[in-house]
């Protein structure tokens, strides 16, 4: 791929494209294999951390599914999504580290909050359940797979042109929108596209770093909404509260990188 920008904006970079599509596809396929070695039968608590790797999304709609069936499974359950967004926001981390790895003393301020907020729920329920039992079958697709992989790719191009030009036109406000707008359908899009544009100086810091953790909460936000819908209110509120701490976390570890200049 030619290794130059091209199209409006001079954002687009077809190389850069293509070594965001190898990195996703690398980390994705890393716990795409594990769920696959590790098998269903480890547990739910499990599946919910390898299967981070891959997809929250994914565990959270199978899981729920799986708590609206069996209603004894609720904590575990709950257990295995909250684990397995705990797991992305350190995927978020690893993936602007290999980026623009300046970000990451920022950046790690927030995610450290919602990580340690997600873990010690998931720790307190599991404490109050003293088992995280029952398989849990979630279904992945291969991330090596061609159309997946070019749906990314478009997926990611499309992003950052967009926080480009959202920049651009309408200034941070804009910037921090088009955040929250690609966290409601991918998380990794849009870190990738803020630890882009701060590398080649077309954002600051903080205002990456804000839009990086406005996408996370977004998606987070969808994720809580898809537990309470698909696992019914006796999961979801489990997951919701949860889901709130992780949050509530991420917004003051935010005020403080802010506060902090």
């Amino acid at each position: 791929l030619p290794n130059e920008k091209v199209g409006p904006l001079e954002v687009l970079n077809p190389f850069n494209i293509g070594l965001m599509i190898v990195l996703i596809a690398g980390i994705g396929f890393i716990g795409y294999a594990a769920v696959r070695i590790v098998g269903p039968g480890r547990g739910m608590g499990l599946t919910g951390l390898v299967g981070g790797l891959v997809s929250s999304t994914a565990v959270t709609l199978s899981i729920s599914r799986i708590a609206r069936r069996e209603p004894d499974l609720v904590r575990p359950a709950a257990i295995a999504v909250l684990l397995a967004s705990t797991i992305m926001f350190v995927r978020v981390l690893v993936e602007v580290a290999v980026v623009h790895r300046p970000l990451i003393p920022r950046l790690a301020v927030p995610l450290a909050a919602m990580t340690l907020s997600g873990a010690g729920v998931s720790l307190w329920l599991y404490l109050r359940s003293r088992r995280i039992a029952a398989p849990a079958e979630v279904a992945f697709s291969n991330p090596f797979e061609l159309g997946s992989a070019l749906k990314f790719g478009l997926l990611f191009a499309v992003v950052l042109f967009v926080s480009k030009a959202a920049n651009v036109y309408l200034g941070v406000g804009g910037t921090y929108a088009a955040g929250l707008l690609a966290g409601t359908t991918d998380v990794d899009a849009i870190t990738l596209s803020m630890a882009n544009l701060a590398k080649g100086g077309g954002v600051g810091s903080n205002v990456a770093v804000t839009t990086i953790i406005l996408g996370v909460g977004s998606n987070t936000l969808v994720k809580a909404g898809l537990a309470a819908a698909i696992g019914g209110w006796s999961f979801g509120r489990v997951a919701l509260a949860g889901f709130g701490a992780m949050l509530a976390a991420g917004a003051l570890g935010v005020a403080c990188i802010w506060m902090a200049g």
